[in-house]
């Protein structure tokens, strides 16, 4: 898994997989892909996907070169 991880979610990240060598104390997302994306959606993703669609939503402008058939 790490070597797929870059930047930020590397230095995330690189703590728990540097230091993690005793598989009772590490953490569910090491053993468990769902939770992983769990854990990287919430930390990287949007912190508010709602407002953000609305935001996205009210913003929404037609072009000059578009029109409605």
């Amino acid at each position: 898994m790490q070597s797929y991880l870059k930047g930020m979610a590397l230095e995330w990240f690189k703590l728990d997989l540097l230091s993690s060598r005793n598989p009772r104390s590490h953490p569910l997302w090491m053993d468990d892909w769902a939770e992983f994306v769990i854990k990287l959606q919430s930390t990287f993703g949007p912190h508010n996907p709602v407002t953000d669609a609305e935001n996205q939503l009210n913003h929404l402008q037609m072009k000059e070169n578009q029109c409605i058939n």
